[in-house]
């Protein structure tokens, strides 16, 4: 179990249509029409790669940490857990686990909103210390697949693999909204009693 969040053990048994069930935390909240901190945002294994590199933060952060924390929900483990890698800072090395794990590069438009895109691109928008990436590029499905296989069914794990990876897009505009998340098919599936249990 993770002591990092304090969460009471509950069971949701009630499959009315009109149940509804919120889990709120606010401890690093803004408003979202209000300025943010140029500071970093959130738990360091929960920063979305915008925070990171100093860009432009919007609303996207909390659709990355609702990625996050889902996979730490379901392993019992961070996504993002950096090592140690010589020569790297922890962000940087942050940045190469995340393109590792969704298999994508951020796009031109969000490095040249970076407030310091020299500490990390080149003139071309590559990452400068791309050449140190020690991680695999293991698939959400494989993950999951690894660590939840025994618990979950193959169509649990691709649904839940579905919806992390939609959460972890690196390029913020990419990411879907609350709105559109709260109908993902998973979280249909994960709130029903996975119906497909049977």
């Amino acid at each position: 179990m993770n002591t990092d969040y304090v969460l009471p053990f509950f069971t949701l048994a009630n499959t009315d249509p009109g149940f509804g069930t919120r889990i709120g935390h606010i401890h690093i909240a803004f408003w979202a029409d209000k300025t943010k901190p140029s500071g970093d945002i959130g738990a360091f294994a929960l920063r979305a790669p915008e925070n990171i590199i100093r860009a432009e933060c919007g609303k996207e952060i909390d659709i990355w940490a609702v990625g996050c924390i889902t996979y730490e929900l379901l392993t019992g483990e961070k996504l993002f857990q950096p090592q140690d890698i010589p020569g790297l800072t922890p962000d940087e090395s942050l940045l190469l686990l995340q393109f590792a794990v969704t298999g994508e590069t951020l796009s031109k438009d969000v490095i040249d909103k970076s407030r310091v895109r020299d500490k990390f691109f080149n003139t071309e928008g590559h990452f400068v210390k791309s050449n140190a990436n020690i991680y695999s590029n293991q698939s959400m499905k494989e993950r999951l697949t690894e660590r939840c296989g025994g618990d979950l069914t193959e169509r649990q794990i691709n649904a839940a693999a579905q919806f992390i990876s939609d959460c972890l897009r690196l390029n913020p505009r990419n990411r879907p909204t609350a709105n559109k998340l709260r109908r993902h098919p998973w979280l249909a599936m994960a709130f029903m009693g996975c119906a497909d249990h049977d």
